[in-house]
């Protein structure tokens, strides 16, 4: 059936019955199908309600009922759910965070996994308690309009412009559109992307650092975590480089030369290496923030982190407040990334239209690069497993390839972070203690799939640009792209910002940014699936190291395993 765009669909469920998160949960699968929204956003969908709506009969009323109304008026679909019920906070942050899990028992872990789940996705839920009543909306979405489909439509569609503009319309009418039209349009997102960079960095790191503190206090489980968690992204920025080398998509010329534009960053750079690292000390506070200079804004963000952690009766009031300040640039970012199929459509235009057909092979060759970058990571992995756990990673990828393949189609590891979970536990035979811990934690820190998007890109537009890279530029480089993967900003098109972060330290325009746009949300659907492999490689490695680890539910129930 098509989809319809006026839906209004109601029900309501005795609280009381044993099945009534069944219940509910098969009423939205069944009206969400029927009014033709897809399976991927569906499932999605389904796993942000099954959290909040077992939390609101878990705090219903004796004898109240469960009601449910669906709509669609137009726009966007919701789900709004309310139970009467004692007032709870779905995302209350558990005593000790993230480093507290590990040693939870099992239902208390789940409830903070729950809790950090619904953290996670509160752009699309809202939660109020009036009266004595419990209220959640679910912000479905349009599911024939997700970023992604846009993208590819606005790539594919910018380029049959592009090309009609370049051999069939007038040069006067096609000169027109680029000037009065395209050209705009996209100078004023990079102008709007631009400005929201510094203070999401800023926020972002300052919120991340700050609860640092909290791992340290939890011992040698979360040093083992955190230290594959380093080791592995310094391998991804080190096969990002390695592939860099061999100039992806380099075809001997530099983008000033098809496009017509003067470019200072060739000349940057030329530092030594000292001078790179005393450069990231700024002489003050405000001048890094006006001028996007990324290394500076980290430092200073780090800073920030370290003594908000150490400041005694004020920590809580400071991190109550950063984390805000964090919630409402990313909450502006959200807006601006929206108009990214937009951008997309205009600079994929442009490009073609202005440049020689030599940059489209170029682009080609950039993202087999990317994907055979992110094949010898996979190979990394493998060993590790193989060396490090004396298991066989084919049976480890086997074995999660649910979850790989639901972030994957998802984008997001922090939307199938439960499911994750429950492979690691049931699949792979990890126990609870580490893997409620390191998945968790691995959503936000272990970003090795990001980490070679960025270094891969860095130096394809780098390269493009005619920049060179000495090695002082690649110190400031690797440095960059590895803090920002540990404090990357959880936000759609969050890829396009921190990207933005690295042209900006390579002293690269923003508007460079535009020539990747187009396929940079498909590239992210690869980089989150290599997101998630980290995250349960981690804590297969970790759970072996620490005789926590089940090898013979790994093999399979059935079979006998004797451990190495």
């Amino acid at each position: 059936m098509g989809k319809k765009y006026f839906i209004n669909e109601k029900t309501s469920i005795s609280c009381s019955s044993p099945d009534a998160l069944t219940e509910a949960l098969d009423f939205i699968e069944n009206s969400l199908t029927a009014h033709g929204v897809n399976r991927k956003l569906m499932r999605r969908t389904e796993m942000l309600a099954e959290e909040i709506i077992y939390l609101i009969i878990k705090n219903a009323s004796e004898g109240s009922n469960l009601k449910i109304q669906i709509k669609r008026f137009t726009g966007d679909t919701s789900i709004n759910v309310s139970a009467h019920g004692a007032e709870f906070d779905p995302t209350m942050d558990y005593e000790g965070g993230v480093s507290a899990m590990a040693d939870m028992e099992d239902e208390e872990a789940q409830q903070a996994i729950r809790s950090l789940l619904l953290k996670s996705q509160e752009d699309k839920l809202t939660f109020n308690h009036k009266g004595d009543s419990n209220y959640a909306r679910i912000l479905v979405g349009q599911a024939s309009k997700t970023m992604l489909y846009f993208s590819v439509a606005a790539l594919i569609l910018g380029i049959i412009l592009g090309a009609l503009m370049r051999n069939v319309f007038p040069v006067s009418l096609a000169s027109g559109i680029s000037r009065y039209a395209l050209s705009p349009i996209r100078t004023m997102f990079m102008n709007a992307l631009e400005i929201i960079i510094a203070p999401v960095v800023f926020f972002s790191v300052v919120s991340c650092v700050s609860q640092l503190k909290e791992l340290a206090e939890l011992g040698k489980v979360a040093v083992k975590v955190m230290c594959f968690y380093a080791a592995t992204t310094i391998i991804a920025v080190s096969l990002g480089v390695t592939a860099g080398v061999f100039k992806p998509g380099y075809f001997g010329y530099a983008l000033p030369k098809t496009a017509g534009g003067e470019i200072i960053a060739g000349t940057a750079g030329q530092a030594s290496i000292l001078q790179t690292i005393i450069d990231i000390v700024p002489s003050n506070f405000i001048t890094p923030l006006i001028e996007s200079n990324s290394a500076q804004i980290i430092f200073i963000a780090a800073l920030c982190g370290i003594a908000v952690g150490a400041i005694g009766k004020y920590t809580k009031l400071l991190s109550e407040f950063f984390e805000a300040c964090n919630k409402l640039f990313l909450t502006v970012a959200t807006y601006v990334t929206r108009f990214i199929p937009l951008a997309a459509f205009c600079s994929s235009a442009i490009l073609v239209y202005t440049s020689e057909r030599e940059l489209l092979s170029s682009l080609a060759a950039y993202a087999l690069t990317f994907l055979t970058s992110l094949l010898a990571l996979m190979l990394v992995y493998s060993l590790l497993i193989l060396i490090a756990a004396h298991l066989n990673p084919l049976r480890f990828f086997k074995n999660v390839s649910e979850g790989i393949i639901s972030s994957f189609l998802l984008s997001s590891s922090t939307a199938t972070m439960t499911n994750n979970i429950k492979i690691c536990n049931q699949k792979l035979g990890i126990s609870p203690k580490i893997s409620n811990f390191a998945i968790p934690l691995g959503s936000t820190v272990n970003m090795d799939g990001d980490c070679l998007v960025l270094t891969v890109s860095g130096l394809f537009l780098a390269r493009l640009y005619g920049l060179e890279m000495p090695p002082s530029v690649l110190v400031s480089f690797i440095f960059t792209i590895v803090l920002i993967s540990f404090c990357s900003p959880e936000a759609p098109g969050a890829v396009s910002i921190a990207l933005g972060v690295v042209l900006s330290q390579l002293g690269i325009p923003i508007e460079a940014l535009g020539i990747v746009l187009g396929i940079l949300p498909i590239i992210n659907m690869f980089s989150t699936a290599s997101n998630v492999a980290g995250d349960m490689v981690g804590s297969l490695i970790v759970a072996k190291s620490e005789n926590l680890l089940d090898v013979n539910k790994f093999y399979g129930k059935n079979k006998k395993v004797r451990q190495k």
